[in-house]
C-alpha cells in the first residue's frame, strides 16, 4: 500500500503543550532497551513483581512529581489537559509506573480541595521531595461502600484523634509516606460520620500501625497493592482536613479529577496497542503478502484508530473542561470514566484477534507488551469508582438532566463551548470551590448540541471538506439529537428513585446511552471548532463520520455498513502517523520513537 506522507500543520496547540513532547524526549524510546522506562525492563519488573522504584526515580529527576502540585503551592500543574497528555506518554510505556506514581495525585486532591493553608503548603514541600501519597478510603469488608467505613478516628479529651482500623486494599499501603484515610469521627449512621485526616507515617509512633501483604494480582503486578492497619495511632487536631463529617464529599469530589484523568492511563495503553500491533502487521508475510496489506486486518485497525479518536475527543474536553464548567463534573466525570476504559479494553480485545496467538506471548513480540497492557489496563475500570459506580452516579442524574436540557435548549452557550473546545486557547485556572457533587441537571455539551447544527450549516462550501462528507455529519448530529430526545422520554417513564441504591435495570442501560451520546457530542464540537487547526485528514471530516457512526452504532436498527474509501484513508493516516512515529491522536505529538 503506497502512503504519501502528508506533514500535520503545526496548531497552536503543539506549542502550548510542548512540555509533552519534552518529557517524551527525556525518557527516550521504550523500545530501546537502555531508555529510562523501557518495555524490556519493565516486562521484567513484572514478570518478578517488583515494585518500579528507579523508574520512578528518573521521571522525578524530570520534576514529574512537581505536575501533582498546584503552580499556587510552587508546583506545576497548571492545566489538566497538560497532565493528561503527560499521563498518556507514561502510560504508553507502563501502566505500572503511571498508575503508582498517579496515586500522589489522588492522595493529596483532599489537601488542595479542602486542606489548610498550611496542610497544602506542608505536602507541597513533601511531594517536591519526592515523597509519595496515597489515597486510604477502601476497607475489605465494605467495598464501594464507603458509608459503611469501619476505621475510627476517636477524639480525646486532650484533642487529639486515636485512628483504628484496617484500611485494604490500598494503592502503596506499604510505601508511602502520606495518607489521606477516610475515618468516622462521630457515631452517626450517615455520610456525615466520616472525615479525611492526613497522616504522615514519620510521625506516627512505629508500633501504631502495620501493614496487609502486597496482593497477588493479574496486572499491574509490580504495584503495591496492599493494606495499612492502625492500632490507636495518635494524630494531632490538625490532621483534620477540611471540617468534620466533611470526608465522603471531599473524597467523591476528588474523585471527580482522578477519574478524568484516568482517560490518560487507558489512551496510553490503547496507543501501545495499536502501535505494537502495527509493528506486526508490516512485517508479518501471510499468503504473499504483510497482515496490514489483508483489508479485513487493515480495516480492524482503522476502526481502532477511530475509537481512540472518540475517546481522544471525549478525555481532552473533558480535561480542558474540569477548568470551565468544574460544577457539571459529578455528570462529565462518570462518563469518562465509563465510557474510555470500557472502549479501550474493547478495542485492546479486537486486536489481539489479528496478533493471533502473538498476543498470548509474553516475550516473542516487543518483549509482550501487548499482553502486558491488556492485564493492567483492565484495572483502569475499577478503580476510583467501578464501571457500575459510574453509572449509578449518572443514573441518579438522568431525571434531573432531561429536565433542564428540555428547559435550557437555545441558551447562549456558545463561549464557554468554545473555550472548551478550541484548542488554540489556553484555559482558565482551575478553582477546587467550584467542584459540586451534583450537577443541577446541566451538561453544556448536551444542552448545546442543537447550536452544533447551525454552525455546520456554515460550514457549506468549505474546500477541506465534501459536500457529502459535510452532510453525512449533518445527518447523523440530527439522529444524535433523535436519539437524546428518545432517551430523555424513556427517562421521563422511568420510575422515581425511592432508594438510591434500588434503581431498576433501565436506569443504567439508559446511562450507557447517555454515556455514548455524550461522547459522538464532543467528537462533533472537536471538529467544529478545529476543524482548520489540525492538520488534512481532520479537517476533511471522514473519521468523524465514521466515529458517529460507532459511538451511535447501538441505537440504530439496521447496521449500516462503514464507507470502505474512508477506512481506506484512515488506514493510511493511521501508516503515516505510525512511520512517523506520532501519537495516535487527533494531536498527533511526536514520539521519541
Amino acid at each position: 500500500m503506497s502512503v504519501d506522507i502528508i506533514k500535520i500543520q503545526k496548531s497552536i496547540i503543539f506549542d502550548r503543550l510542548a512540555i509533552v513532547e519534552e518529557l517524551e524526549q527525556f525518557l527516550e524510546s521504550p523500545f530501546d532497551e537502555s531508555s529510562a522506562i523501557s518495555f524490556k525492563k519493565s516486562a521484567e519488573l513484572d514478570e518478578n513483581e517488583i515494585f518500579p522504584h528507579q523508574e520512578i526515580k528518573e521521571l522525578h529527576k524530570w520534576r514529574y512529581n512537581e505536575y501533582y502540585i498546584p503552580e499556587e503551592f510552587g508546583g506545576k500543574l497548571k492545566s489538566f489537559e497538560e497532565l493528561l497528555f503527560l499521563t498518556r506518554m507514561i502510560s504508553r510505556r507502563d501502566l505500572s509506573i503511571s498508575i503508582t506514581d498517579a496515586h500522589t495525585l489522588l492522595g493529596s486532591l483532599p489537601v488542595w480541595i479542602a486542606g489548610s493553608e498550611e496542610q497544602k503548603e506542608e505536602l507541597a514541600e513533601a511531594i517536591r521531595n519526592s515523597r509519595s501519597a496515597c489515597l486510604a478510603v477502601t476497607e475489605r469488608s465494605h467495598g464501594s461502600d464507603l458509608n459503611s467505613n469501619g476505621v475510627y478516628a476517636v477524639q480525646s479529651d486532650d484533642e487529639v484523634y486515636h485512628l483504628t482500623g484496617e484500611k485494604w486494599p490500598i494503592n502503596k499501603a506499604t510505601l508511602t509516606d502520606i495518607l489521606c484515610v477516610l475515618a468516622k469521627t462521630n457515631d452517626k449512621k450517615d455520610s456525615r460520620s466520616l472525615s479525611i485526616l492526613m497522616v504522615d507515617k514519620e510521625k506516627l509512633t512505629p508500633d501504631t500501625f502495620s501493614y496487609r501483604p502486597k496482593i497477588n494480582t493479574l496486572g499491574i503486578k509490580g504495584c503495591d497493592i496492599s493494606g495499612i492497619v492502625f492500632e490507636n495511632a495518635v494524630l494531632p487536631k490538625n490532621a483534620l482536613v477540611g471540617k468534620e463529617g466533611a470526608g465522603l464529599e471531599i473524597t467523591l469530589k476528588g474523585f471527580q479529577i482522578t477519574r478524568t484523568l484516568c482517560a490518560g492511563l487507558s489512551l496510553g495503553a490503547a496507543d501501545t496497542a495499536l502501535r505494537t500491533t502495527l509493528n506486526f502487521v508490516l512485517k508479518r508475510q501471510l499468503y504473499g503478502k504483510t497482515v496490514f496489506d489483508i483489508q479485513h486486518s487493515r480495516h480492524t485497525l482503522a476502526k481502532s484508530f477511530i475509537d481512540i479518536l472518540s475517546c481522544d475527543c471525549l478525555a481532552i474536553a473533558s480535561s480542558r473542561g474540569l477548568h470551565e464548567i468544574t460544577s457539571q463534573f459529578s455528570v462529565w466525570s462518570a462518563i469518562v470514566k465509563n465510557y474510555i476504559p470500557q472502549k479501550v479494553e474493547q478495542s485492546i480485545q479486537e486486536l489481539s484477534v489479528i496478533l493471533g496467538s502473538r498476543f498470548y506471548f509474553r516475550d516473542d513480540h516487543d518483549y509482550g507488551v501487548f499482553q502486558k497492557m491488556m492485564r493492567d489496563n483492565s484495572i483502569i475500570s475499577l478503580f476510583d469508582g467501578s464501571t457500575i459506580i459510574n453509572k449509578h452516579s449518572l443514573s441518579l442524574q438522568l431525571k434531573f438532566l432531561a429536565k433542564k436540557r428540555a428547559k435550557s435548549r437555545g441558551i447562549d452557550l456558545e463561549e464557554k463551548l468554545e473555550k472548551i473546545f478550541s484548542l488554540n486557547k489556553d484555559v482558565s485556572n482551575i478553582n477546587f470551590d467550584k467542584l459540586d457533587l451534583f450537577s443541577k441537571g446541566n451538561n453544556i455539551v448536551l444542552q448545546g448540541i442543537e447550536f452544533a447544527l447551525s454552525k455546520l450549516g456554515n460550514l457549506k462550501g468549505k474546500s477541506n471538506v465534501s459536500p457529502k462528507t459535510l452532510s453525512e455529519i449533518l445527518n447523523l448530529t440530527i439522529d444524535l439529537i433523535s436519539n437524546l430526545m428518545d432517551l430523555e422520554n424513556k427517562v421521563d417513564k422511568l420510575p422515581v428513585v425511592e432508594s438510591g441504591h434500588n434503581l431498576e435495570t433501565e436506569y443504567f442501560d439508559l446511562a450507557q446511552d447517555y454515556c455514548q451520546l455524550h461522547t459522538a457530542a464532543t467528537s462533533v464540537f472537536m471538529w467544529i471548532y478545529n476543524q482548520e487547526e489540525l492538520g488534512p485528514y481532520f479537517a476533511k471530516g471522514e473519521w468523524l463520520v465514521l466515529a458517529l457512526q460507532r459511538t451511535l452504532d447501538s441505537f440504530t436498527i439496521y447496521k449500516k455498513e462503514l464507507d470502505k474509501e474512508y477506512l481506506e484513508n484512515t488506514a493510511k493516516h493511521l501508516l503515516e502517523l505510525h512511520q512517523e512515529g506520532k501519537l495516535f491522536s487527533i494531536t498527533p505529538f511526536q514520539l521519541s520513537n
